[in-house]
């Protein structure tokens, strides 16, 4: 189970290199996955080797067609 700080952490991290893109930030939700970001935004291209380790140990990974998102964007299970 996801825990409120995992989740605001990697909203944080993602808001900080796709606050740029908001027209096309995704932040949907199905069952127990989220998926947040703007879609191969520049928190998936651009996100420093620090921030992506902050993601990855908070839980989050790139998710490509899971669920009802088709691009890469950032995902979580709750």
């Amino acid at each position: 189970m996801a825990t409120l700080n995992q989740i605001l952490t990697g909203l944080t991290i993602i808001a900080k290199y796709d606050s740029e893109e908001l027209d096309t930030h995704i932040f949907e939700t199905e069952h127990d996955q989220i998926w947040a970001g703007a879609p191969g935004g520049k928190s998936i291209t651009d996100i420093t080797p620090e921030d992506k380790e902050t993601m990855r140990y908070m839980g989050w990974f790139i998710a490509n067609e899971d669920g009802p998102i088709d691009t890469f964007v950032w995902s979580h299970f709750t």
